[in-house]
């Protein structure tokens, strides 16, 4: 269990420092931006919608390849798939929200 939860915080201490450091930096809403913390909320949502079926084959993969209990992989895979979904909806909610009061 703990080489399933040493990536997933070492990957969320990652991403408050980065957010932190780009918190009031210009973003970046048209052409090529590798840091994701540089993008615009609209960027970061249309990222994260073409991101969907490679998270699908790594689900997949993790799923099958993974020898833990079948609740295991299912509480697994719910608790990323609620992620990715809270971060499409909450990047979608920012960019509408920007884009109103501009």
């Amino acid at each position: 269990m703990v080489h399933l939860l040493l990536p997933i915080i070492i990957s969320a201490i990652i991403g408050i420092l980065f957010s932190r450091r780009y918190k009031n930096k210009a973003k970046v809403d048209k052409g090529f931006a590798i840091n994701y913390f540089s993008l615009s909320y609209r960027r970061k949502m249309v990222r994260t919608i073409r991101m969907s079926p490679v998270i699908l084959i790594a689900l997949t993969v993790i799923y099958f390849a993974q020898e833990l209990s079948l609740l295991t992989r299912i509480l697994f895979i719910l608790s990323l798939l609620t992620i990715f979904i809270t971060q499409l909806l909450y990047n979608t909610h920012m960019w509408k929200k920007i884009e109103r009061h501009a």
